[in-house]
């Protein structure tokens, strides 16, 4: 693939790219120092920063509602976001703002025969202090409930219809677009089933605007749920995570509940360490979280036991599939609610968020779940406009899955036999994480596209990353291959603290995409010649 610059876009020139060019190790560092030594940053990734589309409406908005004192905006999917959102700078700034707002709706009908579709969006624009705005954007990115740039786009070729009060009423021919989230809800119902019939309808599947709002709501569900179901006050009452996860996931337990204990290696060693835990805390604790398999050290626990566990002390059990996928892996015979980020291989081309969540109808908790999530305004809904983009790219999900799952294999199997390879990170390459994860992989599924390595002395790490030529940036499940210096883009913060783990500062981590496997071997095996440090081989 031919290399982009810093911050270009990931695919090139898609204007709703979900990714950015981040060339070398040491750009990274600058990049996540915010090093006045790069160009002020165009783009980023999309719950984390404000698109250019997104700038411009918030311009248009100032401009038609002036305010003086309140000269920043963010945008928000729903009332009850506004109310999080002020508690939330309330509670991290201590600030005694008296917010104002403003609010577009949106009113989707049938240009052709002016039948109203039941749809209707309403985008609320939260002015405050601009010493309150960085606050208000982490609300923003950990909620994962954000204006995404097809909206934006959409209010802005709808601009002429605003009104004289506060609202914009857009009319035009969207049909398609409300089939759309049907066809996505349909579809995941039909795959996270299989092999089984009919396990799960199309009415268990919730869409969210990206990964991040389904576990954001995954843990609200427990919260709302917890004093009536198992008598527990969900303000003390800690998050289980079993495993490492994805850094935002601990974010989103810190920031929107009372925290979590950490058992980080999801071992059978930590298994054992959850059971005494358990044995004295299971009345305070609120539920169990566990991704399959893990991000990025790819390990995958007995879920057989954690059910269990979870039966005994009727407690939920929340499983991220984001990275096994509900093609590979049976993740809902075990888990009261699944959640996956689509903006991962279920999209495949890099250029839609979307997030979903599944319940298991045989759960104990399915009932009260079930009326959480029915209850209206209760979470932001998957935008139309992402939803047609994604519909279209996941008709194919299930052909890519067998690709990738090939490819990765194959490119694991490449490194594992190579001599500066210190460790490799991938389901199958694990003796103990291999068997649990072969206890839960369906018929036909492979071991997914994740994998991260790490060189032993004799390999310059840096030189690797920058000779592999593929895409490198943020983000995993893409079509072409896409590489990362996970631990300093993840977790650059606490490089030392996540090293203990197994994430090390020097671990990179690669989604492997749909090239051809010549190809392949030809990009790894070149970069890894360029990279050997020629006077430090045994």
């Amino acid at each position: 693939m031919e290399q982009g610059k810093v911050n270009d876009a990931i695919p090139a020139n898609e204007v709703h790219s979900v990714s950015f060019w981040c060339p070398t190790i040491d750009i990274c560092i600058l990049m996540k120092e915010a090093s006045p030594k790069l160009p002020p940053a165009q783009r980023g990734y999309p719950r984390a920063f404000t698109h250019k589309y997104t700038t411009i409406l918030y311009e248009k908005i100032s401009q038609k509602f002036p305010n003086s004192k309140l000269n920043s905006i963010v945008g928000l999917m729903s009332e009850r976001n506004v109310k999080e959102c002020i508690s939330y700078i309330h509670k991290y700034t201590k600030s005694a703002f008296v917010p104002e707002l403003t609010y577009v709706s949106l009113k989707i009908s049938s240009a052709r025969d002016e039948v109203e579709l039941g749809h209707s969006v309403e985008v609320f624009f939260l002015f405050l202090p601009s010493e309150e705005l960085a606050t208000a954007n982490l609300y923003v990115r950990y909620s994962g409930e954000f204006l995404t740039s097809r909206l934006s786009e959409f209010i802005l070729n709808n601009w002429t219809h605003i009104e004289a009060q506060n609202g914009i009423a857009a009319c035009a021919d969207l049909l398609s677009f409300v089939t759309a989230n049907r066809e996505i809800k349909t579809r995941i119902a039909q795959m996270i089933s299989y092999p089984y019939k009919n396990i799960v309808s199309s009415d268990d599947v919730y869409l969210f605007p990206s990964g991040m709002a389904s576990i954001y709501h995954t843990l609200r569900a427990v919260q709302d749920t917890a004093l009536s179901t198992r008598k527990l006050d969900a303000h003390t009452s800690k998050a289980v995570i079993f495993g490492f996860p994805f850094v935002d996931t601990r974010e989103v337990m810190n920031r929107f509940g009372p925290g979590f204990e950490f058992f980080p290696f999801g071992t059978d060693k930590d298994l054992t360490s959850l059971i005494v835990y358990l044995e004295s805390h299971h009345q305070s604790t609120l539920l169990l979280h566990c991704e399959v398999p893990a991000n990025p050290l790819l390990t995958t626990p007995n879920l057989a036991i954690l059910r269990q566990l979870a039966n005994k002390y009727n407690i939920p059990l929340c499983l991220d599939d984001t990275i096994g996928t509900f093609l590979n892996i049976d993740a809902l015979s075990y888990g009261d609610i699944v959640m996956s980020s689509l903006t991962k291989l279920f999209n495949g081309s890099c250029d839609a968020m979307a997030g979903s969540i599944v319940l298991n109808p045989g759960s104990r908790f399915y009932k009260v779940f079930k009326h959480f999530f029915n209850t209206p305004n209760q979470f932001a809904p998957l935008w139309l406009g992402d939803a047609l983009v994604l519909d279209k790219n996941s008709r194919d999900f299930a052909q890519r899955n067998q690709i990738v799952n090939s490819n990765a294999q194959f490119v694991a199997d490449l490194l594992k036999s190579n001599i500066h390879v210190k460790r490799l990170h991938y389901p199958s390459a694990d003796e103990e994480s291999k068997y649990f994860y072969d206890k839960i992989k369906k018929p036909n599924g492979g071991y997914g596209c994740l994998l991260s390595i790490i060189f032993k002395e004799t390999i310059d790490a840096g030189k690797f990353y920058e000779a592999l030529q593929v895409a490198k940036g943020p983000s995993l499940g893409t079509n072409f291959t896409l590489a990362i210096p996970f631990a300093i883009i993840g977790h650059n913060q606490e490089l030392e603290y996540v090293s203990q783990f197994g994430v090390e500062k020097e671990l990179i981590r690669i989604s492997v995409g749909m090239e051809s496997q010549d190809d392949l071997r030809e990009l790894f095996t070149s970069a890894l010649n360029a990279a050997v440090i020629k006077n430090n081989i045994t």
